[in-house]
């Protein structure tokens, strides 16, 4: 299931193909604004998140730019109030398709996905780009969460090495807590 998916995101990357989906981050944010100029995208990456926290106030978790039957979609995990909400963006009409709070915040991490936004004081795009200084590569998964009543950011990084690292960054003061490598295998 990585393996596809990193092979989407790939091909998406080196490409400009018009299938699959790629998740936004620093990294990743001038080929997502490449990808909707070079599909006539009529709103950017910046404006979708603009219309989300107008919709709802907090913290964006997750972005992503993805086809759907033929329809370029924005779809974008906001983080309010130990809350999750997740959104669709139509990426031509600007026009939200989907605001889903996410009700099943109760998972096997107990509280872990109950994020005071009020402690976040470190973007994911600023997180982001502090993870991939700690491990160069590709951000394969993000996630906003709460480890033991702090807002940490967990990337999942495929290394230039070949090796996967994850890197956990806090949400609170842009310190990295933890990279962990792991074999590829």
């Amino acid at each position: 299931m990585k393996l596809t998916a990193a092979l989407l995101t790939s091909a998406l990357v080196l490409g400009g193909i018009g299938v699959g989906s790629q998740f936004i981050g620093p990294a990743d944010h001038a080929q997502a604004e490449k990808t909707a100029k070079e599909q006539n995208l009529k709103i950017s990456y910046e404006q979708a998140k603009e219309i989300v926290l107008k919709a709802q106030k907090g913290s964006i978790s997750e972005m992503e730019l993805e086809k759907e039957s033929g329809v370029w979609m924005y779809e974008i995990e906001v983080k309010s109030s130990g809350r999750d909400y997740d959104f669709k963006v139509n990426a031509d009409t600007g026009e939200i398709t989907k605001k889903k709070e996410d009700d099943d915040q109760s998972d096997d991490d107990g509280d872990d996905s109950n994020v005071d936004s009020k402690q976040v004081k470190v973007t994911l795009e600023e997180a982001s780009t502090i993870a991939l200084k700690e491990a160069n590569g590709t951000i394969e998964e993000s996630e906003l969460e709460n480890e033991d009543g702090k807002a940490v950011y967990s990337f999942e990084i495929q290394g230039e090495n070949g090796k996967e690292a994850e890197v956990e960054v806090s949400a609170e003061t842009g310190d990295v807590l933890k990279t962990e490598w792991e074999d590829e295998d």
